[in-house]
């Protein structure tokens, strides 16, 4: 999930940038859990490996409840498709979920076919 999701949220125009500061985080954060595992191997013995299927139980519960399904849905309708999720149309900001929509309503088939149909007439 580390490596799908910031490849599908990023725009095309911020897809490297972006996905190079998710690949920054990831590393950052696994070497932190290398140094973290032996002292808390030591100190909690056992418990650890609750601990971690713990958090598998909270990062499943997020993915389920947070990230939309993406199957089938081109790259272009991605961001807008998170713009219309509750949670992160919040986290987006009002105004970039709205040009986001607006963005998907006119690359939207209906609106190409439309503006196919005026310009054949």
């Amino acid at each position: 999930m580390s490596w799908l999701i910031p490849s599908e949220i990023q725009t095309l125009e911020t897809r490297s940038a972006g996905f190079s500061i998710s690949v920054f985080v990831h590393f950052l954060m696994m070497f932190a859990l290398g140094q973290s595992f032996l002292p808390m191997m030591c100190s909690m013995q056992y418990g650890v490996f609750a601990f971690f299927a713990g958090m598998v139980v909270l990062a499943t519960a997020f993915v389920w409840l947070c990230v939309p399904e993406t199957k089938g849905v081109p790259l272009e309708e991605i961001y807008p498709l998170y713009a219309k999720h509750p949670l992160w149309r919040r986290a987006i900001g009002k105004h970039a979920a709205a040009a986001a929509l607006a963005l998907e309503h006119c690359n939207s088939g209906a609106a190409v076919a439309g503006r196919a149909e005026a310009a054949s007439l």
